[in-house]
């Protein structure tokens, strides 16, 4: 839900979706829970080395956004 406007926003949806196919991974620990976002990045964590540069610019992208995404590089 959008906290402004308390409609669906399918932001999250899109989300998952795009995590998912990137890196395999699954940000929900069951259809109703989502996984902290320490478990969601040890997961990924595991299979980063497998993943072409293309996966890994996608995933940090779709994690933290066009700009942020160059700062958890530095980090």
């Amino acid at each position: 839900m959008d906290e402004d406007t308390q409609a669906y926003d399918a932001t999250l949806e899109s989300i998952k979706g795009d995590i998912y196919d990137l890196t395999g991974v699954s940000i929900m620990q069951d259809a109703d829970t989502y996984k902290s976002t320490y478990d969601v990045l040890k997961d990924i964590s595991e299979v980063w080395d497998k993943l072409t540069d293309k996966e890994r610019a996608g995933t940090l992208e779709a994690l933290f956004g066009k700009r942020q995404a160059n700062v958890c590089l530095c980090v």
